[in-house]
């Protein structure tokens, strides 16, 4: 059996459109364009598979598009799972990205690297840390008998993707990561996983 796992990003929230780093203590709201583009996935996973359960990080911008997705698919069960929510990323809170290179110069060019393993935050997540959190979520994209969507933030969710396709440094090197991007993960019966990018 072949099931489906639909890896989502939250709306833009008001953190965002302001330019600054949110993190996992910074809890913003979805802004309008946000709200939309929550509404434009799940109408997109709709025309795709059949949803059977939502999980989302704690966090408000993540939670609530999981709750606009969900009553697109059907009003299927939102379920927070913690360890989806953002990496702490210390120190960079709040600032912009210039701010963060000027007063983190070493950890701000550790994160712009392609190499995600040498994530190093001040005061905050080390590489390990979301690792750890990231094998959990793993194992439960695995374990999963049913199609399910996962909603949570943008860091996190370039980690999930380094983690499951180490092969494909385009799915998690572009810190671009538009706010509309679905990745559409097949889990085989064998226990091979596939990709295949959408867009909302």
């Amino acid at each position: 059996m072949t099931t489906k796992i639909f890896l989502v990003r939250h709306g833009e929230a008001t953190h965002n459109r302001n330019g600054i780093f949110g993190g996992a203590k910074i809890d913003t709201d979805l802004t309008d364009a946000g709200i939309n583009t929550a509404a434009s996935i799940g109408n997109k996973i709709k025309q795709f598979s059949s949803i059977k359960k939502i999980y989302s990080s704690p966090l408000k911008r993540s939670y609530d598009t999981a709750n606009i997705i969900s009553r697109l698919v059907g009003g299927v069960p939102v379920v927070v799972d913690k360890n989806l929510r953002e990496v702490d990323i210390g120190g960079f809170e709040s600032l912009t990205t210039q701010q963060a290179r000027d007063k983190f110069p070493i950890e701000m060019k550790l994160f712009e690297s392609p190499d995600l393993s040498q994530w190093s935050f001040p005061s905050g997540e080390g590489f390990d840390d979301i690792e750890a959190r990231v094998l959990k979520i793993e194992n439960l994209m695995r374990s999963s008998q049913d199609n399910i969507v996962i909603c949570a933030h943008a860091m996190l969710n370039r980690v999930i993707l380094y983690k499951l396709f180490p092969n494909q440094p385009d799915l998690w090197t572009d810190m671009r990561y538009p706010h509309n991007r679905i990745f559409e993960i097949e889990v085989i019966e064998d226990g091979t996983m596939r990709v295949g990018r959408i867009d909302a």
